[in-house]
């Protein structure tokens, strides 16, 4: 049996949403995944097969696995620090098949910050030792092998996600009968959009009162980035007051979908958004910006689609949503189940992996 090398930036993200595929991948071979952040929502040792197992990348660790490099066959890694060790490794022992994972790259094809010009220099001749390349949307995809046509690459349906066996049964809003409830779900940060989500929702308030107390704020205040990319506890206090309510990080997902009718995603870029995944699964009407990662999931009239960055662009939106009627909700929502199950089932995804890695 053949041994295979799974690095990823986060232990708890890395189990949540990639378990199956690791699952699947430890029938073939000996697999060890390395993470380079332990996280306190996962401290329990999960069990997955006796051909699996996983450990924090340290340096102490990582100077143990070049010694023992020689014994790995294959490598698989997720986001960008963990490509950037597989690199590494692969430079080593050069006889390794690399297959990198893009899940999204952020700022980096946008920004002009010194670091990312130089990641961007860097990125394509870092690809360029792949044996193949998987990206969770055509736009990165298309960015990072312009320069490398040869480069082999396979575009996945994200993570992938469990397909309802048939779709729900929730009902339908429709004004002034049934109001909708309209949800934000994402880390509180600016490139998320969440400054535009509560400047328009307090208009929305403004201009139809009723709404008030009928739209919702979802996840953790995130510290980890930068000071500027940071939402202020000031800005989401004002927005409450105005007649928006934050819940803060649900503490179970399925039953907070269940009770929302429209989720609104305002990114300006994601790798492949799993809220709107999960959300419309769940039989919600999605609303998203015209941004990769979010436009591969909402476009061909499974969604509403607005502008990134743009305040009015939102409020249009959302007026548009409030008022949308019951046959449109029902061609949105029918049109995204069947794309659900041709493109971000997970058994297409490990299938993907499975027909490339084997």
């Amino acid at each position: 049996m053949q041994n295979l090398i799974i690095i990823d930036n986060s232990r708890f993200i890395s189990l949540k949403i990639r378990i199956d595929l690791f699952k699947r991948l430890s029938k073939d071979y000996k697999v060890k995944l390395y993470y380079l952040r332990e996280d306190s929502k996962i401290k329990e040792n999960i069990y997955i097969s006796d051909n699996f197992s996983t450990q924090r990348l340290g340096l102490i660790t990582f100077i143990k696995l070049i010694t023992q490099i020689y014994r790995t066959d294959k490598i698989l890694t997720f986001t960008i620090r963990p490509l950037i060790i597989g690199f590494l490794l692969k430079h080593i022992c050069p006889r390794l098949s690399l297959y990198p994972t893009i899940t999204g790259t952020g700022p980096l094809i946008d920004s002009n910050n010194w670091i990312y010009k130089c990641l961007r220099f860097f990125y394509p001749i870092i690809l360029s030792s792949a044996q193949h390349i998987f990206f969770h949307n055509r736009d990165d995809a298309n960015y990072l092998t312009k320069k490398n046509k040869k480069q082999n690459f396979t575009i996945t349906g994200g993570s992938g996600i469990e397909i309802s066996q048939k779709k729900s049964t929730k009902i339908n809003y429709k004004i002034p009968e049934n109001i909708p409830k309209i949800a934000c779900f994402s880390r509180l940060i600016i490139d998320k959009g969440i400054l535009h989500y509560l400047k328009a929702t307090e208009i929305i308030f403004k201009e139809y009162p009723f709404m008030k107390d009928n739209i919702y704020l979802a996840g953790i205040k995130y510290k980890g980035n930068f000071k500027n990319n940071t939402l202020n506890d000031s800005d989401l206090q004002k927005w409450e007051k105005a007649g928006g309510i934050y819940i803060g990080q649900p503490s179970n997902v399925k039953a907070f979908y269940s009770s929302i009718d429209i989720i609104c995603l305002p990114s300006f870029r994601e790798g492949l958004s799993n809220v709107l995944l999960e959300a419309g699964n769940a039989d919600c009407l999605l609303m998203s910006t015209n941004v990769p990662g979010c436009i591969d999931i909402i476009e061909n009239d499974c969604g509403i689609v607005f502008e990134p960055r743009s305040t009015e662009s939102l409020y249009k939106a959302l007026k548009k949503v409030i008022f949308l009627p019951i046959n449109e909700q029902i061609k949105f929502k029918n049109n995204l189940f069947e794309k659900n199950i041709k493109k971000f089932s997970k058994q297409r995804v490990i299938q993907d992996y499975l027909n490339i890695i084997n």
